[in-house]
């Protein structure tokens, strides 16, 4: 027993004087004693957290489709609706489509009836200067005095608007009326030459049309 102890207390004297190779074994202290700040590393990155964009800073990344509104079905809407509901531009359009149908209408018929009309008219006109010549007409004023005279019968004529008579031509305008009128323009123009009669029918008011030179 006595040399189990002295081999014991040697073996525990060895291991107090034994050199530690290794890094020594640091105790962790109480917790009552400060801690010392840990090093920073100067190598190792500084990790930067982006920011996230407020609810102000720019728009909405939500589609729409995404809103309950748009998850409804999709209705058309009726034309009857529609012209309901936009009645007066409604009724001002159709107000409009119809006077220009009017008007349309109207200048067509016009025109028929006044080339018609005139071509009648032209063709009395025509008859009653068959034979004259331009001295008829150069007292046409004291001509229309003699019952009978030619110059009369063209004085008396439904439309007869003047004479200008020189040697060579009695310029002779007959405005024409008719319910036309307002639509179009025409005027009977009888030119007496020497040589014979020619009457034309201008499509424009009597009062626009020149007397030519000869």
């Amino acid at each position: 027993m006595v040399l189990g102890a002295l081999l014991s207390h040697h073996q525990a004297v060895s291991e107090v004087d034994e050199p530690v190779d290794g890094p020594r074994k640091v105790t962790p202290p109480t917790s009552g004693a400060a801690v010392p700040p840990a090093p920073v590393d100067a190598a190792a990155p500084v990790v930067r957290r982006r920011r996230r964009p407020s609810a102000t800073s720019g728009p909405s990344l939500s589609s729409p489709l995404l809103s309950g509104r748009s998850l409804e079905p999709t209705v058309k809407p009726k034309p009857f609706a529609v012209l309901r509901e936009h009645r007066a531009i409604a009724v001002s359009a159709l107000v409009v489509l119809l006077v220009v149908l009017v008007v349309g209408l109207g200048k067509y018929s016009a025109e028929r009836a006044a080339d018609s009309e005139t071509t009648d008219r032209a063709e009395q006109i025509i008859e009653l200067l068959a034979g004259a010549t331009p001295e008829e007409f150069l007292a046409f004023n004291a001509g229309v005095k003699t019952p009978g005279s030619l110059a009369e019968q063209v004085r008396d004529q439904d439309g007869f608007v003047n004479v200008k008579a020189v040697n060579a031509l009695a310029f002779i305008r007959f405005q024409p009326n008719g319910w036309w009128a307002g639509f179009t323009e025409r005027c009977i123009v009888a030119a007496v030459r020497p040589d014979g009669v020619t009457v034309t029918v201008p499509k424009t008011a009597c009062i626009r049309v020149a007397v030519p030179a000869s």
